[in-house]
């Protein structure tokens, strides 16, 4: 799906940078600790989970009940 990303969130909805969901490995964007984003988990954008990039990983900051690992 080439039309959607995902994007920075801050201060401002849709913010830089703009993270593609198409690529090749190792090339690209650098997420570094701090960076937020929302991230599509379909072929649209319907659903989307806020993601804040950690030292040691990433921490999803939206989950349901229902989706987190027991």
């Amino acid at each position: 799906m080439r039309e959607y990303c995902g994007y920075g969130t801050g201060r401002e909805m849709y913010e830089e940078p703009q993270v593609l969901h198409y690529g090749r490995a190792n090339e690209g964007l650098v997420l570094r600790a701090g960076m937020t984003f929302t991230k599509d988990k379909k072929l649209s954008a319907q659903w989307e989970h806020t993601i804040l990039v950690i030292e040691v990983g990433y921490e999803v900051l939206t989950l349901r009940d229902e989706e987190r690992k027991v």
